[in-house]
């Protein structure tokens, strides 16, 4: 099956042999992992192909227990989630507001906006999270150097808050999180 997530572009190959599924590739991500991700996708096209090929099968796990897995995870994103539904367009705009009024009117943001392409990262970040017990990722602080910082928050469609040089990071954070946690 080729699988295809409507509305962002990703797509998925789920290869199955004789009703088992034996293998999943999304992006970096393979076998179990793989097939959890895209099964925990809401709005989906399915291409079917019945092509021969070769493949070892890399997935022991039954396909109940995948889908019960893909449905934690899928909890999980919705309960981390800042931007979901029909606010998701309107998140950088009211977090911007926000930001304002809790900074006393100054302005520590060079820009807001939904950046799609941290969902990698954000996963990676997740993974570890996850190794290492850390909780719920909610907020990352990236210094890249020459005065040059943003603040990533998770969600549906990731945000990316730009800061100012002069901003004070860590009453922005503060605040961010305070956002987070009214959404």
């Amino acid at each position: 099956l080729r699988v295809f997530e409507n509305g962002t572009g990703n797509g998925a190959l789920m290869i199955f042999r004789s009703g088992k599924l034996i293998d999943a590739r999304f992006r970096r991500f393979r076998a179990t992992e793989a097939a959890c991700r895209v099964l925990a996708w809401e709005d989906t096209d399915i291409l079917i192909q019945n092509d021969k090929i070769t493949i070892e099968d890399r997935i022991r796990a039954d396909l109940q227990s995948i889908i019960v897995k893909s449905a934690h995870m899928k909890d999980e994103n919705r309960e981390s989630s800042l931007l979901s539904g029909s606010e998701s367009g309107r998140v950088p705009q009211r977090l911007s507001a926000y930001l304002r009024k809790q900074m006393n009117g100054r302005d520590h943001v060079d820009d807001i906006f939904h950046d799609p392409g941290l969902e990698d990262v954000i996963s990676d970040i997740r993974v570890l999270g996850n190794r290492f017990n850390l909780g719920r990722f909610r907020l990352a602080a990236v210094d890249k150097g020459r005065d040059r910082r943003e603040i990533i928050i998770p969600g549906d469609t990731p945000v990316k808050v730009l800061l100012t040089p002069q901003s004070p990071e860590n009453s922005v954070l503060r605040a961010i999180a305070q956002f987070t946690e009214l959404k």
